[in-house]
C-alpha cells in the first residue's frame, strides 16, 4: 500500500505573488517544521475560493500540503493565527514584518527559533514600538547577534558600564567605554547612548510578551533598528516602514 505523501504542518504567510495560472498564487510561508518553503496557492484568486481565506502576510494556520518538485500545493488551510490588531491595521508594517522575517530565513532550512519568535509575537498582548523593538531584540538574537553584552561592559576592554558616558555601536552590537571609543569610535561607527536608555533596553529584555505598558523611547526603538538593518539586508523602503512607526504622519 503506497504511503500518502500529505503533509500536515503549521504555518505563516510571509508573501504572495501572483501565478502564471491565473486563479493561483505562489506563496512563500514559514512552517513550524519545514523551514521556509514555496506554497502554490490554487484558486485563491478567486472570490469564492472554498477556504475563504484572504492568505495575507502573517495570517497562520494549520495547512495540510502535497509535495510537488521543489514547492507544496496547499490543500487545506485553517486559519487560526492573525497579527495583532495595531499591525492589521497597519498594512505597510504588516508587510515589512514580514518581508523582514523573509529576507532573514534560509528556505527549506531548520528555523526553529525564528518561528517561535514569530508566533510569539504574533499572539502577544504588547502594543505600539515596544512591541515591535522586543519582537526585533528577541529576532536578531535568535539568529546569534545581540544589542549589549552580558552583563553591559565594554566590548573591546571589558570594563564594566560605570553610568557615565558610554557609547554603542549597531554594526558590532555592543557597548563601547569612553576611553576606547577615543581609540576605536569612529572605526566602529559608535555614538553616544543615554543611561535611561540602556536601562529599558535591559528592561525589554526581561518582560514577557504578556505585559501591556509601551514604554520604549524613541531613542531606545531606534537604537535596536540601527542593530536589526546592521544584521538584515532589507530594501530601503522596509526600513522606512519601521523607523516612521508611530510618528505623525508615519
Amino acid at each position: 500500500m503506497a504511503r500518502s505523501k500529505y503533509i500536515s504542518t503549521h504555518g505563516i504567510i510571509l508573501d504572495k505573488r501572483l501565478h502564471r495560472d491565473e486563479r493561483a498564487i505562489s506563496s512563500v510561508v514559514l512552517t513550524s517544521d519545514l523551514g521556509k518553503i514555496d506554497v502554490l496557492i490554487r484558486g485563491a484568486r478567486k472570490d469564492t475560493h472554498k477556504w475563504g481565506a484572504s492568505f495575507e502576510p502573517l495570517e497562520g494556520g494549520e495547512m495540510i500540503l502535497y509535495p510537488v518538485g521543489d514547492r507544496y500545493v496547499l490543500t487545506a488551510f485553517q486559519v487560526d493565527t492573525l497579527p495583532p490588531v495595531f499591525v492589521r491595521k497597519n498594512p505597510m508594517l504588516r508587510m515589512a514584518i514580514a518581508t523582514l522575517v523573509d529576507s532573514s530565513v534560509m528556505k527549506d532550512n531548520e528555523s526553529y527559533a525564528e518561528w517561535d519568535t514569530l508566533v510569539s509575537f504574533l499572539h502577544s498582548k504588547m502594543a505600539g514600538k515596544t512591541a515591535i523593538a522586543k519582537f526585533l531584540l528577541e529576532y536578531i538574537g535568535v539568529m546569534g547577534y545581540r544589542v549589549f553584552m552580558s552583563g553591559a561592559t565594554c566590548g573591546i576592554c571589558g570594563k564594566k558600564y560605570d553610568g557615565g558616558v558610554w557609547y554603542y555601536t549597531p554594526y558590532e552590537g555592543y557597548l563601547v567605554c569612553e576611553e576606547c571609543n577615543v581609540l576605536h569610535g569612529v572605526k566602529l561607527g559608535t555614538y553616544t547612548i543615554a543611561e535611561d536608555v540602556l536601562r529599558e533596553i535591559v528592561k525589554l529584555k526581561r518582560v514577557s510578551w504578556h505585559y501591556g505598558d509601551d514604554f520604549i523611547s524613541e531613542d531606545a526603538y531606534r537604537l535596536i533598528l540601527d542593530r536589526t538593518f546592521a544584521t538584515i539586508p532589507v530594501s530601503e523602503a522596509v526600513r522606512h516602514v519601521f523607523y516612521s512607526f508611530g510618528r505623525k504622519g508615519g
